[in-house]
């Protein structure tokens, strides 16, 4: 990320506590305890709790608090990691049955194709989700102070990292400069998606 943004690995205790949620789940699933309808309470909220820390983290020193923006993004914040939890839990359930038989698969063949989908979905897809949520509540903050001064600096510039990292289509985007209120905002103001580094000045 820039040199501004603060470091944003998962905290440790995510993975001391993920191991055990996950396969919690997975028993859970493979009993016939829940369905992906049921969603995972407990998985759900590990997921959710690190992604609202991550957007605390982003925030910075300015108080979220109980405001309404705070109700809105928590509630975003829940509705993905539902969404996560699901869409784990129904790649999972395909996972319990032998093709060829159609035969409950044996729990340890199952568990070890299941693991498979926490690496892709919890420790892979969540470091990039944790930092998108950092760098778009960094963001945020910084919208403030920008829409309260715009007559006095109307325009933003657009900046990328500028080294070999950048991609493509945001380095077309790189020096373009708007006015605060311009409509381009509303589709580019930073970040532009998973991993994003662009800044605006």
């Amino acid at each position: 990320m820039c040199k501004l943004c603060p470091n944003m690995e998962l905290p440790d205790r995510y993975f001391d506590e993920l191991p055990k949620v996950f396969r919690r789940t997975m028993r859970d699933l493979y009993a016939g305890k829940i369905t992906p309808e049921d969603l995972s309470d407990e998985l759900v909220q590990l997921l959710a709790r690190e992604l609202w820390s991550g957007v605390n983290l982003g925030y910075g020193s300015q108080e979220l608090g109980n405001s309404g923006l705070a109700e809105v993004l928590k509630h975003n914040v829940f509705v993905f990691s539902g969404f996560k939890t699901y869409q784990q839990l129904q790649e999972a359930s395909l996972l319990m049955l032998n093709p060829t038989t159609g035969n409950l698969r044996p729990f340890t063949e199952f568990m070890k194709d299941a693991l498979a989908i926490n690496e892709t979905y919890n420790i892979n897809y969540l470091q990039a989700e944790y930092n998108h949520a950092v760098a778009s509540a960094q963001q945020m903050a910084a919208w403030k102070p920008i829409w309260e001064n715009r007559e006095a600096v109307p325009y933003l510039k657009y900046k990328t990292a500028e080294d070999e990292r950048v991609r493509q289509s945001h380095r077309g985007l790189n020096d373009v400069v708007r006015p605060v209120d311009d409509k381009f905002w509303d589709t580019y103001y930073p970040p532009n998606g998973w991993n994003c580094r662009c800044v605006v000045i």
